[in-house]
């Protein structure tokens, strides 16, 4: 076992900033990303090589990521790591696989310099993988291919090398295939084609971007490695050498030539005869038990096996293959070459502080605590109980965890004390707004859950800050530290994921609310894509990006994020059930409002054929005439997808070429959709909803004569668009037309009275205009992954089926036996999915949900038989339950909202239409 390298040298090292690299590792769940940081870590001694192969997960500190065994925050450590340009210092970072925390990967690749993007060669390139690689591309990071678990081509699935070879090739061509559509799609109309050169993007081994491995058993190669050694050997340039080690080249030993075509003349490729042939030799004694030859094997090699190591061939080949392919081509020499950095915040126990922990006692201060707490106990016995009880409450009240800011120093040095500003999201380069002096606290060197106290971090170093939250308004999630108010900010990072799963949370005790706001907000700041709403009603509502993400937010503010875990508890009594979002579209109006109270008191005109509804106001001082109309989809998702664009218009912060463009862009989606006068039609907006940026419409067919009522009719649209009456939710694709606009009385017309009633107009007009049109609900829909064997292909199917999943795609992974199967699957419908797939399946399938699109649910919620035929079919009142129909009872009774429902409260006591006798 390696000796660890002093924490004296570490801080050393950190000097040095041209021997500073950083490296994060990247990749779907469970492709072996936490085994290759335990085998990394191990090549400094910290933990052993044994843990790696006993699944130790070093970096994995948190109870649940152990329990689960899947990554749920990111963790840092630092490295020692020794080659033929001298001694470097590597910050490891082991990021999350799992797609409901796609939010930590962004953050580490925010200021990253390159990545370990690990590949499970028999599972190949999956979704997580792609996104990956995206959010690497984004921040313009130089990838290095790890083709992971070599070890289960030999073993598991029995390939011949050639196989193995072939399988390689197609992850290989996989993971370029991924990088060319990132390129690709990046449209630059500048430059001409053909003239980019694109050769340096990709994976390739001869380039030195490809490491071949199996983390379980710590060992890893790059073409390097052999190219150096069959150099020698043949007295071949070794940059030949690398181009035909990898591809369709074989070496004609007798002539000493590389010759292409391999394949073609029926012979092995070089890498399978020259690279390969030595992995399936060992692993076939191993797996044989040939203890004479496995030994002979090592001691070719010159690797010295210790007795304990060489019994282990019989008992526990793992550790025997451990420690001859580790010692023999250890995967750190191979890996750590590039650089990442992680921008977040991080719990942690404020007991494990430098500072706070414990050291050496000498004598005299051992019998100083002894004296005093001798006295403690002594003045403990005299006092009163409720003086006990203060005492408990105060200590309970102390914070039991503190805030460390991971950051990088891109320029300067930063240093205990130092006085400097922070710069928030919306800071501008010379300004003070947006921006707060702040002094910097602690100053840390992040050893995995350890902290090593620092004075000084110079450019280039991974630092972990203290009293960044306590001292700063402005960062909250991420930001950006700067000696001068002239530095830009970071942008806002790209998130993968977004927060589409809700609870309603609140205390055991309603006068622990003010504690759990202030969980709430210490949650805000360590999980960059958690959402915290405070609603109208007062309830706090926790979003999160799926089912593995709130269990562990809810966890966090249990156990981890609250001031005072001791006296603060969330049960699963105070969490409500999972509050999933709904769109309106074109719903039926009630007969009376959601208070019971009669739209009598005002006078409708409803026009059938147009779908136009005329109200007036209650003192009937003012008539308007609404009309509704369906938004066709494409328009209706061009104002989804630049909302934030449209945002920035309606707030006056955008540029005039920009809002041109935008005007432009949806002139043309409305001319594609049909709308002959497109033109007019934008001009005609008057705003967009709900929250003025929506994917609803207002057009104003009509001269306004009072231009202080404006906002009251924009305002009546506003808040009809933000609750339907069906459900409460907002709509999504609907347009309204405002036809007419008459004052009626103006001689006594009241401004101030009427105004409040205007807008309640408007709000009700837009609500009964949808009524006599047709009607139709808006899911939230997940796309749902999965990788599963052709023996449980049914199953998964089934699971879907009964969900009302949808297949969208299924393709066989060439070479192996699993299915990738891409699905539709409604939000509502994913509580205890991933579960049940596991469960139906025995763990050989695992869904990953990531949010996509809104989808239409078949069917009007508010249908009832009319003709014969249907009443004949459904019966008279129709007792079978569209899925509709289910939803919508479901959102409306979580709302407290009327629904048409029998309730049974005696079923033994129900009434019997018998004669007696």
């Amino acid at each position: 076992m390696p000796r660890r390298v002093p924490n004296e040298v570490i801080v050393e090292l950190q000097k040095r900033a041209e021997n500073v690299r950083n490296v994060s590792i990247v990749a779907h769940v469970d492709h072996g990303k936490t085994t290759l940081a335990d085998a990394l870590i191990s090549s400094n001694g910290i933990i052993s090589s044994r843990s790696v192969t006993d699944q130790m997960r070093y970096l994995d500190s948190r109870e649940d990521e152990q329990l689960r065994g899947i990554t749920m925050k990111s963790s840092v450590i630092s490295l020692h790591h020794k080659n033929t340009a001298g001694d470097h210092l590597v910050n490891l970072i082991d990021s999350p696989g799992h797609i409901d925390f796609s939010s930590e990967v962004s953050t580490a690749v925010r200021l990253s310099d390159g990545c370990l993007v690990v590949v499970d060669v028999v599972e190949g390139v999956c979704p997580q993988t792609k996104a990956v690689l995206r959010q690497a591309w984004l921040e313009r990071l130089k990838p290095v291919l790890v083709l992971n678990k070599i070890d289960r081509l030999i073993l598991e699935k029995k390939f011949t090398m050639l196989e193995a070879y072939h399988r390689l090739n197609q992850v290989l061509e996989q993971a370029n295939a991924a990088v060319a559509l990132l390129f690709s799609a990046e449209d630059n109309w500048t430059t001409g084609i053909g003239v980019i050169d694109d050769s340096k993007i990709y994976f390739a081994p001869e380039s030195g971007n490809v490491v071949f491995g199996a983390a379980f058993h710590t060992w890893g190669f790059t073409i390097d490695y052999f190219a150096d050694i069959y150099a020698k050997k043949l007295g071949a340039r070794k940059n030949v050498l690398k181009r035909a080690l990898w591809g369709d080249y074989y070496i004609n030993m007798k002539q000493k030539k590389i010759v292409k075509g391999a394949l073609e003349k029926g012979k092995d490729p070089a890498f399978c005869t020259y690279i390969l042939k030595y992995f399936y030799e060992i692993y076939n004694l191993v797996a044989d038990k040939n203890k004479e030859k496995c030994m002979a094997f090592a001691q070719q090699l010159k690797i010295k096996i210790y007795p304990r190591e060489e019994k282990a061939i019989m008992t526990s080949p793992d550790s025997f293959l451990t420690s001859l392919l580790g010692q023999w081509l250890p995967i750190s020499n191979a890996a750590l070459k590039l650089v990442c950095f992680i921008s977040k915040m991080i719990a942690v126990p404020k007991k494990e502080l430098p500072q706070n922990r414990r050291g050496p006692l000498s004598m005299e201060e051992i019998r100083a605590r002894r004296a005093a707490a001798e006295e403690a106990a002594a003045k403990a016995s005299a006092v009163e109980s409720n003086e006990i009880v203060e005492v408990k409450r105060s200590d309970s009240e102390e914070e039991s965890h503190v805030f460390i800011a991971i950051g990088r120093v891109f320029s300067g040095k930063i240093s205990k004390g130092d006085r400097i500003h922070g710069l928030g999201a919306k800071h501008r380069v010379g300004e003070s707004t947006f921006s707060e002096e702040i002094t910097i606290g602690e100053l840390y060197l992040v050893m995995g859950k350890d902290l090593l106290s620092i004075d000084v971090a110079p450019a280039g170093a991974l630092v972990g800050i203290g009293g960044i939250k306590e001292a700063s308004t402005m960062i909250i999630n991420t930001g950006t530290l700067s000696s001068t108010l002239r530095c830009p900010s970071f942008a806002p990072v790209y998130m993968e994921a977004v927060p589409i799963l809700r609870v309603a949370v609140e205390p055991e005790d309603l006068m622990e609310m003010e504690k759990l706001r202030e969980g709430l907000k210490l949650l805000n700041v360590a999980d960059p894509c958690v959402e915290i709403m405070d609603t109208a009603t007062g309830e706090l509502v926790l979003g999160a990006c799926g089912e593995v993400h709130l269990e562990k937010c809810l966890d966090d503010l249990e156990t981890r994020d609250v001031k005072s875990p001791h006296d603060f508890h969330l049960t699963s009594g105070k969490r409500s059930a999972p509050i999933v979002p709904f769109r309106e579209t074109l719903i039926e109006a009630p007969k009376v409002d959601e208070l019971g109270e009669s739209f009598g008191q005002q006078q409708e005109e409803i026009d059938q054929a147009s779908g136009s509804v005329t109200l007036y106001t209650i003192n009937r001082q003012a008539r308007i005439k609404v009309q509704a109309f369906p938004l066709p989809s494409s328009v209706r998702l061009f104002l989804e997808t630049r909302s934030e664009d449209l945002r920035s218009i309606i707030l006056g912060k955008a540029s005039l070429e920009f809002n041109d463009e935008i005007r432009s862009s949806l002139m043309d989606v409305f001319h594609k959709a049909g709308f002959a006068k497109s033109s007019a039609t934008v001009d005609q907006i008057i705003a967009f909803g709900p929250e003025g940026f929506g994917p609803n419409i207002l057009l104003n067919m009509v001269e306004i004569n009072i231009k202080s009522l404006d906002q009251q009719l924009i305002s009546g649209f506003q808040v009809a668009a933000n609750s339907g009456p069906m459900m409460e939710e907002p709509m999504a694709g609907v347009g309204f037309r405002l036809l007419e606009w008459e004052i009626i009385q103006e001689d006594n017309f009241d401004i101030t009275l009427t105004s409040g009633q205007l807008m309640s107009t408007v709000k009700e007009a837009c609500r009964k205009s949808f009524s006599i049109l047709h009607k139709r609900l808006l899911a939230a829909m997940y796309t749902c992954e999965i990788q599963a064997s052709c023996e449980v292909l049914g199953k998964v199917y089934g699971v879907i089926g009964k969900r009302d999943g949808k297949i969208l795609e299924e393709d066989m992974v060439e070479g192996t036996d699993l299915f990738n199967i891409k699905a539709a699957l409604p939000v509502i419908e994913s509580f205890g999915f991933a579960d049940e797939i596991r469960k139906k399946t025995s763990g050989l399938a695992s869904p990953q949900l990531r949010f996509s699109h809104w989808s239409e649910v078949e069917g009007d919620p508010w249908w009832v038989p009319t003709t014969e035929e249907e009443i004949q079919h459904y019966g008279e009142k129709a007792d079978y339950e569209s899925t509709a129909k289910k939803y919508m009872n479901l959102i409306r009774k979580r709302k407290g909202l009327w629904i048409e429902q029998k309730t049974v409260e005696h079923a033994e006591k129900q009434r019997t239409i018998t004669k007696n006798k």
